[in-house]
């Protein structure tokens, strides 16, 4: 779906409404990346819209990162970096579970916290070097940003496991389950919902790329030098440090979620005149509503398994997350019809409703619902990656051509 086209072409309110309802919320597609060659010529004209507010970023990560770039040789791919890049919300997650599978670190050691710390800080600074990269070497294209955006997508799911070590500990339940998953997934879908509507992508002046990972460090670092514990010990006023990061977050996800929400419809009743296209551009926020709805219902259910495994509920969660948001970014840049249903929801509905109905889902079956959900949608994200850099005739991880002298790129 692009809105811009159809607003442009619709004679009536009701034309739109019908063209944005049907593919927003009720067609399920099983493989959501089609590829023909309008998609591929799509892409090609692909052009990067979008600003970054953030007086952090621009006074300092983005001149960090340009003085950064300087010391990669030009043949280091920039899709390169943003993979190495990667390997940081990976290695932190991998090394917690290795400590604590059921990511209650009370007992294990803390230098894991500082690790997070670490990788998060490593993750932000080469994740602003691949665009400075792709603009030194003239390989900027519409893959870039897809890929770009499917790492950001995938750490922010990743993020959600590291969240719960170094501040959950023991404590998890439906309520702490609420938090995480809002935390995790909401300032970075409602970013993604505005480009899809709108075309630009508009980073607020506090957002998560920039503040939200800096505070994310800080509270990595206050874990490993307090233990995950101290979070949880109360005051003379009876509020444990966890009362404060909590307010924080709902007060950050507020702030973002308002902002993206209130620019996106006046642009939206700006351009058409049409109150029920507001609300149908709001169902496009239903794979969020559902992951959050069906994550929380489960822990509530079931509070003793989610103490033991919430990675199981994260991570079926996190593939909901991840695949909407990519499906997103893709019907952008295509021009597609979007999706709202997904085939990664089905594996979150079937541990929901076991955890509801007691359908006697053993241990071992819900963690098979996390691997073929995980197969599933990394093998749809791989495979559309080798095939949009086919489609642009370009390699996804090796620059092919000289560098362009003319510096005049698009966004990586």
């Amino acid at each position: 779906m692009w809105v811009p086209e159809k607003l442009e072409l619709a004679a009536k309110p009701a034309d739109v409404l019908l063209g944005l309802l049907t593919p927003c919320c009720w067609v399920f597609r099983p493989i959501v990346f089609h590829f023909s060659e309008k998609t591929d010529e799509d892409m090609r004209r692909y052009k990067y819209n979008g600003v970054d507010l953030s007086f952090i970023y621009a006074y300092l990560l983005s001149p960090l990162a340009s003085a950064l770039a300087e010391y990669f040789p030009r043949w280091v791919a920039p899709n390169l970096i943003t993979l190495v890049a990667l390997m940081c919300p990976v290695s932190a997650v991998l090394l917690c579970a290795y400590h604590c599978e059921s990511f209650n670190c009370q007992d294990a050691p803390r230098y894991p916290f500082a690790f997070i710390a670490i990788c998060i800080l490593v993750y932000q600074t080469l994740d602003n070097i691949d665009g400075k990269q792709a603009r030194r070497t003239g390989s900027s294209s519409a893959l870039g940003l897809f890929f770009d955006h499917g790492c950001d997508a995938m750490c922010a799911s990743l993020s959600s496991m590291t969240l719960t070590c170094m501040l959950i500990g023991s404590h998890m339940d439906s309520s702490i389950m609420f938090f995480v998953l809002t935390t995790a997934f909401t300032c970075f879908f409602f970013g993604g919902w505005e480009h899809h509507l709108q075309g630009r992508f508009v980073l607020p002046i506090i957002n998560g790329p920039n503040e939200g990972l800096w505070l994310a460090a800080c509270l990595a670092m206050t874990s490993y030098f307090n233990g995950s514990e101290w979070w949880w010990q109360p005051g003379e006023n009876g509020w444990t440090p966890f009362d404060y990061v909590r307010i924080g977050s709902y007060t950050g996800q507020l702030y973002t979620a308002a902002t993206h929400v209130t620019q996106t419809l006046h642009w939206l009743y700006k351009k058409s005149g049409s109150v029920h296209l507001c609300i149908s551009a709001l169902m496009g926020l239903f794979p969020l509503a559902y992951l959050i709805t069906l994550g929380w219902l489960w822990s509530y259910m079931t509070p003793d398994f989610i103490r033991v495994y919430p990675h199981v509920v994260l991570i079926l969660c996190g593939c909901v997350h991840f695949e909407s948001c990519t499906s997103l970014m893709y019907c952008h840049m295509t021009h597609m019809p979007y999706s709202g249903l997904h085939f990664t929801m089905l594996p979150l509905a079937v541990g929901t409703a076991n955890a509801v109905f007691g359908l006697g889902l053993s241990v071992v079956s819900l963690h098979g619902l996390v691997v073929l959900s995980a197969v599933y949608v990394l093998g749809c994200y791989i495979y559309a990656i080798f095939r949009i850099a086919r489609g642009l005739g370009i390699s996804a991880f090796r620059i092919k051509s000289s560098p362009d002298a003319s510096g005049q790129l698009k966004k990586a």
